[in-house]
């Protein structure tokens, strides 16, 4: 009888344990390690109407930005039942449109000098963000965490910086109306010559998602995720200082700080646990 008994105790006990592995991580697994890749469309980011330029045919032609993309690498702890806390490596891609015009100074045969106006049209100018963030993660505690339904909430530093590599542009000075048509300039490289510094701030996440098992330790996870970057202030003194023609400094800060405000992208990954 007694045997029995210790029978049957060691059997609750084994279940329990099951039970509980099971509520703390899927099949046991406590660690998370994910990696997710990011498609923004800015019509959901509220700067669709927004345009750039691209070289066609010799000529500078008017284009529409259509998608952005990133990437992040995430490790995790599940800690408890429902809820995950790690850190979170994001790099995120966006197009900022170049200034359309930019002050010029001529000088007359007495020397005076005057200011003047250029037209311009610029590919898009690329922003690389990279973004250091602390990372939650919350499920249902009764279920299977963390597979299924996900919240995640992220917090950190977010660095900003433009992209050096040539870009196409050309140049007219009489107006950009189509009565001005054959006064633009080929298409030519613009070198950033300038050593511009990172625009820094801070950039919050949110992420809602299904994190559906393949196996006993992967998982696919599909879902949406909306960033909200904050960046520091630039003092007008600083950023005229940085301008340079035909690239605006100011004009790129002033338009990141504005369409990075919010984004909304889809996303896609893999999830190990372990």
């Amino acid at each position: 009888m007694l045997k029995k008994i210790n029978i049957i105790i060691a059997m609750v006990l084994i279940n329990m344990a099951n039970l509980y592995s099971q509520t703390i991580g899927f099949q046991g697994c406590k660690n998370i390690v994910s990696g997710e890749f990011l498609v923004n469309v800015p019509i959901f980011s509220g700067s669709f109407n927004k345009f750039t330029f691209r070289e066609k045919n010799g000529a500078m032609e008017q284009s529409k930005e259509w998608i952005n993309t990133g990437y992040s690498f995430n490790y995790l702890r599940q800690l408890k039942s429902g809820f995950a806390m790690g850190i979170e490596f994001l790099n995120k891609q966006t197009i900022i449109n170049a200034p359309i015009s930019y002050a010029s100074y001529s000088s007359n045969a007495s020397g005076s000098v005057f200011p003047d106006s250029s037209y311009l049209r610029m590919e898009g100018i690329g922003i690389r963000s990279k973004s250091y963030m602390l990372r939650m993660e919350f499920s249902n505690a009764n279920g299977i965490a963390p597979a299924g339904i996900i919240h995640s909430l992220g917090l950190g530093f977010t660095q900003a910086n433009i992209q050096n590599k040539p870009y196409r542009y050309a140049v007219n000075e009489f107006g950009p109306g189509p009565e001005n048509a054959a006064y633009w300039t080929a298409p030519d490289n613009y070198f950033i010559s300038k050593d511009y510094p990172s625009i820094n701030g801070i950039t919050i996440s949110y992420g809602c998602f299904y994190r559906r098992p393949v196996s006993k330790h992967l998982t696919v996870d599909l879902g949406i995720k909306y960033l909200f970057s904050f960046y520091s202030s630039m003092s007008d003194q600083k950023l005229e200082v940085l301008n340079g023609h035909p690239l605006d400094y100011s004009s790129i800060y002033y338009r990141l700080k504005r369409e990075n405000l919010m984004s909304i992208s889809l996303k896609a990954g893999l999830t190990y646990l372990f």
